[in-house]
């Protein structure tokens, strides 16, 4: 864990209280190291986070030359991002309270990037993902497609625990291009990143 990421942990527990977010942890990490990577050589672009929690990746992606877009369906976690990014020094952003993208306007996106809860069930809106684990995802990945620019790209994390072939078999549907970019073994699970790009 890198001095940087230590820093924002530090501020996060000063603008949350961690028992009401998904705090971060390896899967954070992981679309982390994805999503800087992807965004680095990137100016003057929209970046859109669908679920943003504690607003850690928001906090990390944030830049002067980028307008950032934070969501989320829980309230708490809008006042804890919107904490965060404050503490974080960030300054061209918006805050929304929004499932899934659905408030944001057509073809407006150039990047959306999500951590949506993927392990299957309905216990807790943090990380129940529906039946399969990814009924989230599959909205995301559809109000993805309607507001992404073209060339536009969706960054999303899921886990081997949920129907992944479902998933990638509806973003075929949607004619998104499809690739992993980074990936973890973890216990009893492979964490993963995909690329869903928009090319028409």
């Amino acid at each position: 864990m890198t001095v940087e990421t230590l820093y924002v942990l530090e501020k996060i527990f000063r603008a949350c209280d961690e028992e009401k977010i998904y705090m971060p942890s390896d899967d954070t990490y992981l679309l982390e190291e994805a999503l800087l990577r992807e965004t680095a050589s990137i100016n003057n672009i929209n970046i859109l986070e669908i679920g943003s929690g504690s607003g850690y990746l928001s906090c990390k992606v944030c830049r002067e030359n980028i307008y950032l877009i934070s969501t989320d369906i829980d309230p708490y976690a809008i006042k804890c991002t919107k904490n965060l990014l404050d503490l974080c020094g960030c300054v061209n952003y918006d805050v929304i309270i929004c499932r899934s993208g659905l408030c944001i306007r057509d073809h407006s996106i150039d990047v959306v990037f999500s951590n949506p809860p993927y392990l299957p069930g309905y216990e807790d809106h943090r990380w129940s993902g529906g039946l399969s684990g990814v009924e989230i995802a599959e909205e995301i990945m559809f109000n993805s497609h309607r507001i992404l620019r073209r060339g536009g790209s969706l960054l999303i994390l899921l886990s081997s625990l949920g129907d992944l072939k479902r998933f990638l078999k509806r973003s075929l549907e949607y004619n998104f291009k499809i690739k992993t970019v980074k990936w973890i073994r973890k216990f009893f699970e492979t964490l993963i990143v995909f690329k869903l790009e928009k090319y028409e």
